[in-house]
Order: C-alpha cells, then sequence, then structure tokens
C-alpha cells in the first residue's frame, strides 16, 4: 500500500504541475510559481511523513526495499522542486531588482525633464520679459530720433539763413572797405562814420561766424547720436526677430513626459 501511495503521491504532484491556477489580483506571475512549488513541496513532505513505515519484524525484505525506492523517489522529487523553488526566488529577486532599476532610470528621466522643461519655461518668461523691454527701447529710440530729425531739420534752416546773412554782410563790408579807400571827396567826419559802419559790420560777421560753428556743433551732435539710435534700432530688431521665433517654436521645444 505504501508503493501505491507514494506513487500515487508523485503522480498528483505531476498533474499538479499542469493544473491551470485562477490568477489571484495583484499576484505576479513569478511569485505564483513559488507559491505553488511551496505548496507542492509541503505537500510531498506531509506524504512522506505520513507514509513512512514502521520497521516491525512482520514486515517481509521485497516490501521493505520497494519502501525504500518510493521514499529515495520521493525525496528526490522534493529536492527537485526545492531546486526549481531556489530558482525561481532568485529569477524573483533578478527581475525585482529589474524593476527597480526602470523604476529609478523611470524616476531620473522624469525629473531630467521636468527640469529641462522648467528652465525653458524659465526662458520663455525670461524671453517675454526681454520683448516687452526691447519694444519699450526700440519706441523710445523711435521717437528720439524723429525729434532728433525735427531739430535738425529746424538748425538746418537757421544755419542756411546765418550763411545768407553773412554773405550779405561780407558784401557790405568790401563795399564798405573799397568806398573807404577810393572815395576821395569823404571828408573827415564821413570818413568816421564810415569806419564805425565797417567795425559794426566786422563784430556782426564775427558774431554770425562763432553762431555758425556752435549750429554745425550742435548739428554734428544729433547727426551722432542720431547715427547710434539707428544702430541701436537694427540691433534691436534682430534681437526680437530672434525671441520672437524662439517663442514661436515654444511648443515644439518643449518635452512631454512620453518623449
Amino acid at each position: 500500500m505504501l508503493a501505491w501511495g507514494c506513487i500515487g503521491t508523485l503522480k498528483y504532484a505531476h498533474r499538479a504541475k499542469s493544473i491551470e491556477n485562477v490568477v489571484i489580483k495583484n499576484e505576479d506571475v513569478n511569485e505564483r510559481i513559488i507559491r505553488e512549488l511551496k505548496e507542492e513541496i509541503e505537500l510531498l513532505r506531509q506524504q512522506l511523513s505520513n507514509s513512512t513505515p514502521t520497521q516491525t519484524q512482520h514486515h517481509h525484505q521485497e516490501e521493505e526495499s520497494k519502501d525504500d525506492s518510493n521514499e529515495t523517489m520521493l525525496k528526490d522529487k522534493i529536492k527537485e522542486l526545492e531546486d526549481s523553488l531556489l530558482l525561481s526566488h532568485s529569477k524573483n529577486t533578478t527581475i525585482k531588482t529589474q524593476q527597480e532599476k526602470d523604476l529609478e532610470n523611470e524616476q531620473f528621466h522624469k525629473e531630467r525633464l521636468e527640469n529641462y522643461n522648467a528652465t525653458l519655461q524659465q526662458l520663455f518668461v525670461n524671453l517675454r520679459d526681454e520683448k516687452s523691454s526691447l519694444l519699450k527701447n526700440q519706441y523710445k529710440l523711435q521717437s528720439d530720433n524723429q525729434t532728433l530729425e525735427k531739430k535738425k531739420g529746424g538748425l538746418e534752416k537757421k544755419i542756411k539763413k546765418l550763411k545768407l546773412d553773412l554773405n550779405e554782410k561780407l558784401k557790405s563790408y568790401e563795399e564798405l572797405s573799397t568806398q573807404f579807400e577810393d572815395d576821395a571827396t569823404l571828408d573827415l567826419i564821413q570818413k568816421d562814420q564810415l569806419e564805425n559802419e565797417i567795425e559794426s559790420l566786422v563784430s556782426s560777421i564775427e558774431e554770425i561766424r562763432q553762431l555758425l560753428i556752435s549750429k554745425r556743433q550742435i548739428l554734428e551732435v544729433i547727426d551722432t547720436k542720431f547715427s547710434s539710435n539707428h544702430s541701436e534700432l537694427e540691433d534691436i530688431s534682430i534681437q526680437l526677430a530672434s525671441n520672437s521665433l524662439i517663442l514661436a517654436e515654444k511648443s515644439e521645444l518643449l518635452l512631454s513626459s512620453s518623449s
């Protein structure tokens, strides 16, 4: 009976390996295999323990030999299952270790992605602030240049008028000087009057000349300032174009977690 019981146990163990168990919720495949192996080993151990014969004198030698053989088969089967259990434990540990690594890599990627997007978001904020500042500066420079153009136009008119006045006074100076030198009919009083007129003309000519120098210096300052503003406006236009291009590509530069 012992032999048949052991053989039946082995058959059951063999069938048990092919039994399709109902999947337990949240139970990993490897964990299920380990659980089933443990249950099978425990069952075989119980069978081995229950079927160990009591050594009495009325047992025949042949039956004892069969019992020893069956006991050895059970022990071998238990050893085989224990080895399988150990291997499953090792695989399960390896899988969990790999899952932990995958989880760490995923977390690292997620954090790096968040940092990247946060940096880009701050860049976009800075670009928008810079764009606003550039537009304000652009408006101010354009307004300044309009003012400078008006001042330049007024100065050029004044310079033109001063030149005409200067030419008239120079012409008068030449006429009076010629008269003073060549007119022999002039008496002393007339010469004194003429000389005073010439001196007055010379003073006016010098005053106009100084005014012309001053106006031309102011005009040079205006031209320099206008040229500087124009160059700065060109730089601002380039920066604005660059900022607008980057801001337009915002959605493409930002990465999603699925990238």
